[in-house]
C-alpha cells in the first residue's frame, strides 16, 4: 500500500453529523433583490464634482487626528475638545436634573418605616405635595450616543 494513501478512510468520526453538530443552513435568496431608487451621478468622466451637487461639510477621509497634528503638551482644555466632553457635560446635567426630579424623600421615609400607620403616611404625602415640585422636560434622545 502507498505510504500516503488517504481515501477519506478516517474522516467519518469527524463529520458534523457523526459528531451530532447539526446546523440549520443559512437561507440565501434564489435571486438577488432588486435595487430601490436610482443612481445619482455626482461627478463627470474626469472625476470632478458636477456644479450644483451639495458638498458634505465633513472630511471625506474621516476625522482621524494623528500625533503630528497634536500639540506638544495636552492640557485639560485640549483633552476635552478631543474627546467631546462638552456633549458629555450637557448629558450629565440632564441626568442630574432628572435625578433631582424624583421625590427621594418619600422613598427614604417609606423604606425606613414600613410598619407606620396610614395616618402618618398621609401626613408625609401631604407635606411632600406642598413642597415645590421640580418639573423636568424629558427629551426622548437623552443619550447622545445611543439615542435613548
Amino acid at each position: 500500500m502507498a505510504k500516503h494513501y488517504y481515501a477519506y478512510q478516517f474522516d467519518m468520526p469527524y463529520h458534523p453529523t457523526y459528531l451530532r453538530n447539526w446546523e440549520v443552513p443559512k437561507y440565501y435568496c434564489p435571486k438577488p433583490r432588486r435595487r430601490v431608487g436610482r443612481t445619482e451621478i455626482i461627478a463627470n468622466t474626469r472625476g470632478h464634482i458636477l456644479p450644483g451637487v451639495p458638498k458634505p461639510k465633513s472630511n471625506p477621509f474621516g476625522d482621524f487626528i494623528g500625533t503630528w497634528h497634536l500639540p506638544n503638551k495636552i492640557t485639560r482644555d485640549i483633552a476635552n475638545k478631543l474627546n467631546g466632553s462638552a456633549d458629555k457635560a450637557a448629558f450629565l446635567q440632564k441626568c442630574a436634573q432628572i435625578a433631582a426630579a424624583v421625590p427621594s424623600k418619600y422613598f427614604e421615609i417609606q423604606k425606613k418605616s414600613e410598619d407606620v400607620n396610614e395616618d402618618q403616611k398621609e401626613e408625609v404625602r401631604t407635606a411632600l405635595s406642598e413642597t415645590e415640585s421640580v418639573t423636568v422636560e424629558r427629551d426622548h434622545n437623552i443619550c447622545p450616543i445611543h439615542g435613548i
